[in-house]
This record gives C-alpha cells, structure tokens and sequence, in this order.
C-alpha cells in the first residue's frame, strides 16, 4: 500500500513487480498529519506480510507514539527512507525492527 503521492509509488514500484503484487493506493493524507489512520493499516488483521510506505513525517509520528507509548523502539531516530518491520497481534504493534540499508 502507498500514498497516491508520485514519489511514493515509484519508490515502492520495483518492489511491487519483483513480487508480482499490485500497489493498493491508500486515501492521501497530509505529511503531518495523525498517524491514526497508517496504525488502523499496520494493526489490521487481514494484512498478512503487507508493505507499507507512506511519507517519512507521517512514519516518524507514529514511531514516535508507539516509543511513547512503551514500546521499544532503537534506533529512537528515524530517518526519512528508513525502513521498519511493525509486529501487530490483537490490533496492538507488539514489535518494531529497524532494517539497516545494506551497502
């Protein structure tokens, strides 16, 4: 899933032909705006293994609410292009990993 936003979908395009599933545009949002809705996404049961990618603002509001919230999260920085794996069981994030880029 992604934001209708141009740069988003290219982004995510590569990914989306390499695994031969379909990009599934989300309503857009404004970069800062609540994370509410990307959590409703990350926490849905019917997503099995989905890919999210959405606008780094909108990301780091929501990493930030779950730290807040107690959940361990390290790095406690996440930059713009980082890549997370959200654990959700019970419509609650049980686990957040960050995904160094390999180089």
């Amino acid at each position: 899933m992604a934001s209708p936003a141009l740069r988003c979908q290219q982004t995510v395009e590569p990914l989306s032909q390499h695994r031969g599933v379909p990009i599934e545009l989300v309503d857009p949002r404004s970069v800062d705006a609540p994370p509410v809705r990307l959590l409703q996404l990350v926490t849905d049961p019917g997503l099995h293994q989905a890919v999210l990618y959405g606008h780094g603002e909108q990301i780091g509001l929501l990493l930030g609410q779950l730290a807040d919230s107690g959940l361990p999260i390290e790095p406690r920085c996440w930059h713009k292009g980082s890549t997370w794996v959200l654990d959700a069981n019970d419509r609650q994030v049980t686990g957040a990993r960050y995904l160094a880029p390999r180089g």
